[in-house]
């Protein structure tokens, strides 16, 4: 399966010019939303919006992913003929977005939902496994978290016992997003192969990931491990322009391999039916 994703992926890379575009586009509108929401109407306002604009790429770039899995299940005598039907893929984003916008709006108000009710539950949680955040910690944090250079100088700044505090908190936050990810993990191909209603596609991919645990857990790692080195190979190259450019084309490459290997894993195990709604 990874190396059929592979083969999909470098077929159909022509997908991932949307996303680069969009990811720098919701880049531009988030420092803009950020500089002019002086007020929390508006900043729900343009959060909103935010969350619509996400909704109807998400539509059209997943049903676009659906479709060149499509095709590469398909036969063809000439290889021009392939090219013609990937490059027709885009001609599917408007269907995509007609079909599964509401669905994918919902899905991420649902999980913005989540996250509020989340954040407090893991403070509750935290506090008691580790401890309160200490009134002078928490101003310290809040009052550098704007400025890079300000943080480094108080985390240098941070006796022993205080950085296995902040250790401890960091090491609990990351354990319960990997965890979400996880439960979350099919929730997007359920969407678009079998269930539009966004609450019962979540109930529904939830349970998918346990009906086949060990095969869900090996798909987790592996995108997980992937994702490590992607970041390593980023890490290394704010240092050489070069090597810059050539890391982000492999995110981007990454993402989109990401995302065919995740609906591929749930087309092979779940998608027994003819589905084309």
């Amino acid at each position: 399966m990874f190396k059929e994703a592979f083969n999909v992926t470098n077929d159909s890379i022509i997908i991932a010019v949307p996303l680069i575009f969009f990811i720098k586009i919701v880049d531009l509108y988030s420092n803009f939303a950020l500089y002019r929401a002086d007020s929390t109407s508006k900043f729900l306002l343009a959060l909103l919006t935010l969350i619509f604009m996400v909704g109807a790429f998400s539509a059209a770039y997943f049903y676009m992913v659906k479709k060149a899995i499509e095709i590469s299940k398909k036969v063809f005598v000439i290889d021009s003929d392939r090219t013609k039907e990937i490059l027709a893929i885009f001609k599917s984003a408007q269907d995509g977005i007609s079909k599964y916008f509401l669905s994918y709006a919902g899905a991420y108000l649902i999980l913005l939902a989540l996250e509020i009710l989340l954040t407090p539950l893991v403070y509750l949680l935290g506090v008691k496994l580790i401890g309160h955040i200490r009134p002078e910690l928490l101003q310290g944090i809040q009052s550098v978290a704007a400025d890079s250079n300000a943080i480094s100088a108080f985390v240098d700044g941070l006796k022993v016992p205080d950085l296995m505090f902040f250790a401890k908190w960091s090491l609990l936050i990351v354990i319960v997003a990997c965890l979400v990810v996880f439960l979350l993990m099919l929730w997007i191909p359920e969407i678009i192969y079998q269930t539009k209603n966004p609450m019962i596609a979540l109930f529904k991919s939830i349970k998918k990931v346990f009906v086949n645990f060990f095969g869900s857990l090996k798909l987790y790692f592996s995108l997980y491990f992937l994702g490590f080195l992607v970041l390593c190979l980023l890490s290394f190259s704010y240092s050489n322009l070069a090597l810059y450019f050539v890391s982000n084309f492999v995110l981007y490459y990454f993402y989109l391999y990401m995302t065919i290997l995740v609906f591929l894993y749930y087309d092979k195990k779940y998608n027994v039916t003819e589905d084309e709604k």
